[in-house]
């Protein structure tokens, strides 16, 4: 009896365990950078994240002078608005987008985390996502144009 359990737990020890486990949590790979995304995008408009979906005529809140984010293919962007910021960009293959802002004068460095849900030759739309979400409303849906 006590071979076939040692034997037992030695297999299970040697064939049990993969070489390349993974952490708990699920990693969603990165992707490379959409060549709709590549461009100049100007801030228009922030509505409320219940009406993104709705095709009939969604309540935006325009906004004139908006800041002006331009994404390079070599993952940097420039940020032009209040105060300018530059940084490095990845996005993942769930459309997570995740600037990295250097520090400049005014700030420290920093992330910010979007999902994107609609991205095409002249609109970008994009909502929080869990990670930047800390409170119990939904989360507002901002809408930027391609220049």
């Amino acid at each position: 009896m006590r071979k076939i359990l040692l034997t037992l737990i030695i297999s299970l020890s040697l064939f049990g365990c993969s070489k390349n486990e993974e952490s708990s949590s699920p990693i969603i790979p990165q992707t490379k950078v959409p060549a709709k995304l590549i461009g100049s995008w100007k801030f228009v408009g922030i509505y409320n994240y219940f009406d993104i979906d709705q095709t009939d005529n969604p309540h935006i809140e325009y906004y004139e002078n908006g800041e002006v984010i331009t994404f390079s293919s070599n993952s940097t962007f420039n940020q032009n608005g209040e105060i300018n910021y530059n940084g490095t960009f990845t996005i993942t293959e769930d459309s997570v987008l995740k600037r990295f802002y250097n520090a400049t004068n005014e700030t420290n460095s920093f992330n910010y985390e979007v999902k994107i849900v609609t991205l095409n030759d002249s609109i970008m739309d994009y909502t929080c996502t869990n990670e930047n979400n800390l409170g119990t409303c939904p989360c507002e849906a901002y809408r930027f144009v391609k220049l």
